[in-house]
């Protein structure tokens, strides 16, 4: 899976280390929500894409770099793009690595996605007492009975009804953890995603050299890694 996900050149060093951790994590995730929509039956509607039309994601340094670590091996000539234009494609709202008229899933980097699309629809939350929440997407239709009529369930009736859901602040404070100090230095991805591409280009070119036309400290991106 690793082979879809990282260039061979950003195969080794702390930043690789840490992205390992960080892909462990999504899978833990994403079995999670698996199991909980298992469960219960829950999905989104059909082709909506509503969390992403109206919603970008903060992010942390890690995520970014995921993020662009998949696109330097799956999608080499947009992560230059965005790399050298230091800019991602401009929507009036929400995130702008949606497409609306791509079929099925509408996210175009969905392998390399932030913790929070992975878990959006399908997370708790802790209330302010602690016990574990969860509530339907407002574009989830209502359940049938014994959950019909509500939409939100927490402590024990979200235990009996549910089981329990993947949480995102655990989740969180386990990503936050794989770099600490990091979680101050959250971003939105239009933001973040850049000078992530830049660093894992350079990276992944295993070195660079500097530009006679900088101030030497900004490296010119190295050959991309080919995609395969």
């Amino acid at each position: 899976m690793l082979d879809t996900i990282l260039p061979e050149g950003l195969r080794f060093g702390v930043l690789f280390d840490r992205l390992i951790t960080v892909h462990s994590l999504y899978i833990r995730a994403e079995e999670a929500l698996a199991s909980f929509r298992a469960r219960n039956g829950l999905s989104c509607p059909a082709g909506c894409g509503t969390c992403c039309e109206g919603f970008l994601p903060d992010v942390l340094p890690l995520e970014a770099s995921y993020l662009a670590a998949w696109l330097a091996r799956n999608r080499p000539e947009r992560a230059l793009e965005i790399a050298e234009s230091g800019r991602l494609p401009e929507r009036s709202r929400g995130c702008p690595l949606y497409d609306p008229d791509k079929p099925d899933a509408h996210c175009t980097v969905y392998p390399g996605r932030p913790l929070i699309c992975r878990l959006f629809a399908f997370s708790g939350i802790r209330t302010k007492n602690g016990r574990p929440s969860y509530s339907l997407c407002r574009e989830m239709p209502h359940l049938p009975p014994p959950r019909s009529g509500a939409r939100t369930w927490d402590g024990p009736d979200l235990e009996a009804l549910f089981g329990p859901p993947p949480l995102m602040s655990d989740f969180g404070a386990e990503l936050e953890g794989i770099a600490p100090g990091d979680g101050g230095r959250r971003a939105p991805l239009t933001a973040a995603l850049p000078p992530a591409l830049r660093q894992v280009l350079f990276l992944a070119g295993l070195g660079g050299r500097d530009d006679p036309n900088t101030d030497g400290n900004d490296p010119v991106l190295p050959p991309l890694p080919r995609a395969s």
